[in-house]
């Protein structure tokens, strides 16, 4: 009788586990791996834009098979050979911006040393010159 018993109270104990996990335990986990999927697909597609943005950022280097030595810059020769350069419809901005590469035109220049001699404190012509 005793085994009986201990059998009934085993019995007892089974009902009780599982009255305290009820069949919807099941789909409590299957909904929280479902409430996942979307952080996994934002994930996903955060890490889709990243490579593309990383990809189009590459140096023209590497797009152009170019090496990383910087160019070199020939000497300046004293009475060298004279290199005329004519720009065609450059506008204001194009002319401000050969200025600040160093080519002026010669009415620009002209200015500028009328301007020295007439202003000693004037040293845009100097600056210039020394750029």
């Amino acid at each position: 009788m005793n085994s009986q018993e201990s059998n009934k109270s085993g019995d007892k104990n089974i009902n009780k586990a599982k009255d305290n996990h009820p069949e919807s335990q099941g789909r409590r986990d299957m909904l929280k791996a479902l409430v996942t999927v979307p952080v996994v697909g934002a994930m996903a597609y955060g890490i889709y834009k990243k490579q593309k943005f990383d990809k189009s950022q590459r140096d023209v280097s590497d797009v152009f098979s170019l090496s990383k030595e910087s160019a070199k810059i020939a000497e300046l020769q004293p009475g060298g050979e004279l290199i005329r350069l004519g720009i065609i419809g450059c506008g204001i901005r194009g002319k401000q911006l050969l200025r600040a590469l160093g080519f002026a035109t010669p009415e620009y220049l002209q200015t500028r040393i009328d301007a020295a001699k007439k202003d000693k404190k004037d040293t845009r012509y100097k600056d210039f010159k020394e750029q």
